[in-house]
């Protein structure tokens, strides 16, 4: 094995139980303490707005919005955005279709109306659901993601009206579209250019769809217990259960701590 100097983590099923408002107190701890010898990188589905959670751990990168955005210590920052031909063809079809739709840019968060699927998937991770606005604004912006909380056969429509983007699910409630060529994996090279890192020095941590792209990204992936059976089987290594110490272990396990914090 080479040697790894570089730890990356998803948030959400990973770092933070879903449901719960704050990463474990020993999760903080072990982190914290791995900071002199390794860099630690946060990748996340969620919008840099959205990390009150993650109070206590000062990360060297933060990957935001399925790699959207990346930000490092050093003010280096990246940003993607979505074809606004894909925008336009979206917001033509709202205009004659119930359908619940988020629109993310990089300092704001909002939709055209809330479904059940919508304040489900913001209970579910624990998140103030977006303001609701006139989303034809989203033509004179940059937007990086679109969320849709749909059912499948309105995703398919979706996705014909956006064919510069490609989808991700990390949860049960909504699908998040992104700029083809993006996403967690592709920023996440980005942050070890920036830092000189090679893919074999790196492990990731992950648990769901969104996070195949960086397990391919990284030369050591470890996914959770909790993750479905398709990630699993990416990954170089499963893990316990997000509850039952799943950072700790795979910790343990590729060596980067002992038997004991």
């Amino acid at each position: 094995m080479n040697k790894i100097r570089a730890l990356a983590f998803d948030l959400d099923g990973t770092l933070l139980p879903y449901g719960a408002k704050k990463i474990p107190q020993r999760i903080i701890r072990v982190l914290n303490s791995l900071k002199d010898e390794f860099y630690l990188f946060l990748v996340t589905g969620r919008h840099a707005l959205e990390l009150e959670n993650i109070d206590g751990i000062d990360f060297d990168a933060y990957i935001t919005s399925n790699g959207q955005i990346l930000s490092t210590k050093e003010g280096y920052y990246s940003i993607n955005s979505i074809e606004k031909d894909d925008i336009r063809n979206l917001l033509d079809y709202l205009k004659d279709h119930e359908l619940s739709c988020a629109f993310t840019e990089a300092d704001d968060y909002y939709i055209n109306y809330l479904n059940e699927k919508a304040r489900n998937y913001h209970s579910y991770v624990v998140f103030n659901v977006p303001k609701i606005k006139d989303v034809n604004i989203a033509m004179d912006h940059d937007v990086i993601i679109v969320t849709a909380f749909v059912r499948e056969d309105e995703l398919k429509i979706i996705s014909e009206l956006m064919p510069h983007t490609k989808y991700v699910s990390w949860n049960s409630y909504g699908y998040d579209f992104l700029s083809k060529d993006s996403g967690k994996g592709h920023a996440l090279k980005k942050a070890l250019d920036h830092y000189g890192l090679k893919r074999e020095e790196v492990l990731c941590f992950g648990d769901g769809d969104n996070d195949l792209d960086m397990f391919e990204a990284c030369a050591y992936s470890c996914a959770m217990g909790n993750s479905a059976d398709f990630v699993k089987a990416k990954a170089t290594y499963v893990t316990t259960h997000v509850r039952r110490s799943g950072i700790i272990n795979g910790l343990k396990y590729f060596k980067i701590i002992g038997g004991e914090e």
